[in-house]
């Protein structure tokens, strides 16, 4: 029989929780190919199958990822934080779809008081993005919640990355994506939506 310890008596064994990035890259690697990991145990790859699905294949993959980082982080943070991420996720992905170069995600200001959920280039602008989430858009439109303060502290942080890209002033906007988590979620952009 094996010895246990005081403090082990009466408790379950720990299992060994592998971190779930490692979890996310196996799974890419097994339906779109290698990422890093080896393929020796995986006879074929989905894409040899099927050609030409490469992009499509890719596009829900990574819904699929999103979906599974969703269902982590409720585990791990409040429901509201979790909600907001995955706005922010699926945001992410449909600015890309719209021809976004996304250059950073939750950037903030040194001292921390200030963030802009996405940060991207359309054509010549700099963009600043806020994303608004909401389980249903019954109480309030997600993009009313978008008040002073919150467009006094993207104002800030587009000046100092403006700054320290040497990014004129007039090629700077703010825009806001609203998600309304529907079955399936509706996504909108609001160009110009507060003047700089």
């Amino acid at each position: 029989m094996r010895r246990q310890n005081a403090d082990q008596i009466g408790r379950s064994p720990k299992k060994q929780v592998r971190p779930f990035d490692d979890l996310l890259r196996q799974a890419r690697c097994l339906v779109v190919g290698n990422t890093g990991q080896s393929l020796s145990h995986c006879p074929f790859k989905i894409t040899e199958i099927l050609p030409g699905a490469g992009d499509y294949l890719t596009e829900m993959i990574g819904i699929l990822l999103d979906w599974l980082r969703h269902v982590a982080r409720r585990q791990r943070w409040n429901a509201d934080l979790a909600t907001g991420r995955r706005g922010e996720d699926l945001a992410h992905r449909y600015l890309r779809s719209e021809g976004f170069l996304i250059v950073a995600r939750n950037y903030r200001l040194a001292a921390g008081d200030a963030e802009a959920d996405v940060i991207a280039w359309e054509g010549e602008h700099l963009v600043f993005i806020e994303v608004k989430s909401r389980g249903s858009d019954e109480h309030s439109l997600p993009e009313r919640a978008v008040g002073e303060e919150k467009r006094t502290h993207l104002r800030r942080v587009a000046r100092e990355y403006a700054r320290r890209t040497s990014t004129p002033w007039e090629r700077v906007r703010f825009d806001v994506v609203t998600v309304v988590f529907d079955r399936p979620p509706r996504l909108q952009l609001f160009r110009n939506a507060f003047s700089n």
